[in-house]
């Protein structure tokens, strides 16, 4: 997917300088992707960061793409699907909230896995946003009790959003009982969890080359000094080869430098100088302004940035 996330940020930044023939340029290339379908199914699910810029630069978007929708096939694919994906927006707005009446526990799921052979969809939202350190630790010992497959990775869903809380050789266990989809899950948990054997385990796929997205996301959450070397390394021959999509890596980088990580704050220079997302850019900017690491150099390149949020916090540092 790493094409599908270039032509994106590419084409953002094509829509917030460029003119509404541009615009159209790229509506016709997005509409053709959603009309092929032969290898992988695009919606405009896929180009949610695009869709929001259009929508600021161009406010009657919707009006437009109405009118071009009955002379062009790739604008009415386009147009069918944006509309599809701002009524699902729109219903989610109008959903009731509903409050939780009693905590979800780990007996309560376990009892639902048991007698329906799985969670119902507003118990494993709920345990997810909502479960103590507790529940979650009862979970986590139901899951290396588990025999059953099928059972274990459905329990094991339930760490994807904060982490295993038990010794992370578990999950590299688990690897090799499954495939597919199962173990991106399993991949999913690792990189929020912090665990020694999970730090060993990145640092082997790392230098086997392997995994690498996975790999470097899980030795960034478990971080320590000594894997220095090998952070800046790895990370400066991924943006030089440009094989996988870094985002993500980007992202969970960005993310413990603001929780305090002592990681070596080059990386900050890298992700300024080389991401794709100029969300991205700006945090990175703001975390070097944070420890007085911007230079005379990057300031003036800054005030020429095409991110207004990145001009104007530097011509305040």
């Amino acid at each position: 997917m790493l094409a599908l996330a270039c032509f994106e940020h590419v084409a953002v930044a094509l829509v917030k300088i460029g003119t509404e023939e541009e615009l159209w340029r790229i509506i016709y290339d997005v509409g053709t992707l959603i009309e092929i379908g032969d290898t992988y199914t695009y919606t405009l699910g896929d180009f949610d960061y695009f869709c929001d810029a259009v929508e600021k630069r161009f406010p009657s978007l919707e009006q437009m793409l109405e009118r071009e929708a009955v002379k062009d096939g790739r604008a009415h694919s386009f147009y069918r699907s944006y509309m599809h994906r701002k009524s699902f927006k729109d219903r989610a707005k109008e959903s009731p909230k509903v409050l939780p009446n009693t905590p979800i526990t780990a007996e309560k799921l376990l009892d639902e896995l048991q007698s329906r052979g799985d969670f119902t969809i507003r118990s494993y939202n709920r345990f997810l946003r909502e479960s103590s350190d507790e529940e979650r630790l009862k979970l986590a010992h139901a899951v290396i009790q588990e025999q059953d497959a099928n059972r274990r990775i459905r329990l094991l869903e339930m760490f994807k959003r904060k982490g295993f809380p038990l010794d992370g050789s578990h999950l590299i266990k688990y690897l090799a009982e499954y495939e597919g989809l199962n173990r991106e899950i399993i991949f999913e948990i690792m990189k929020k969890t912090k665990s020694t054997p999970l730090r060993h385990y990145a640092i082997s796929m790392i230098k086997q080359k392997r995994e690498l997205e996975t790999a470097l996301i899980i030795l960034i959450k478990n971080y320590h000094e000594e894997n220095e070397k090998l952070l800046l390394q790895s990370m400066t021959d991924i943006y030089a080869e440009r094989s996988i999509d870094t985002h993500e890596i980007e992202c969970a980088l960005l993310d413990a430098f603001e929780i305090g990580v002592p990681l070596p704050h080059k990386l900050l220079l890298f992700i300024y100088e080389a991401t794709f997302c100029a969300h991205c850019r700006e945090r990175a900017v703001k975390a070097l302004g944070a420890r007085a690491l911007l230079t005379d150099d990057i300031i003036t390149e800054c005030l020429h940035d095409s991110r207004a949020e990145i001009r104007e916090y530097v011509r305040a540092y």
